[in-house]
């Protein structure tokens, strides 16, 4: 008998049994089978929430699209000023005057000429008739001034700019 295929043969068994668990040893007599206790593991991401079916660069991929922060001096300037302008607008809607020349007027009364105003507009798609109305934004020191002019009342809010359109309302999309 030659060791060769002897010895191979003893080498694939000893190899099979790499990476496999030891035996158990079992405390009570050999009869008694012995079961390892079952485990389980899971993973949760991030805690308490599912994880988001997004790539994991979106949200900085999508931060051009918030306005950027006001200080609160902009805020307050811009705030004041609405309130000033609001009165104004008010008689527009209480003529039942929506057109964007009015309110591109009432606006340039205080010194904004460079302003976006466009007529309200339905979600694209849809065969709606537009209502009345301008909607409007615009730049003021460290932000902007945005609002609408509607039968359904006046509305004004300040933000800051977004990096791709500044302080004009942006136009339609898909």
């Amino acid at each position: 008998m030659t060791r060769g295929p002897w010895l191979v043969g003893v080498s694939l068994l000893l190899l099979a049994a790499c990476g496999q668990p030891a035996l158990p040893v079992a405390d009570g007599p050999p009869n008694e089978p012995t079961t390892p206790a079952p485990t389980t593991t899971t993973t949760v991401w991030p805690p308490s929430q599912v994880e988001p079916d997004i790539p994991p660069n979106h949200v900085d991929n999508n931060a051009w699209k918030e306005p950027k922060d006001m200080t609160e001096a902009a805020t307050k300037a811009a705030t004041a000023l609405i309130e000033r302008i609001r009165p104004e607008l008010e008689k527009l809607r209480a003529k039942n005057d929506f057109s964007l020349e009015s309110t591109r007027r009432v606006l340039a009364s205080f010194g904004y000429k460079e302003v976006d105003i466009q007529a309200m507009r339905v979600p694209l798609g849809t065969n709606a008739v537009p209502p009345p109305g301008a909607a409007f934004g615009f730049a003021v020191e460290g932000g902007c001034v945005s609002g609408a002019v509607t039968p359904d009342g006046v509305n004004l809010s300040t933000s800051g700019p977004v990096a791709d359109w500044g302080c004009n309302l942006i136009g339609p999309t898909h």
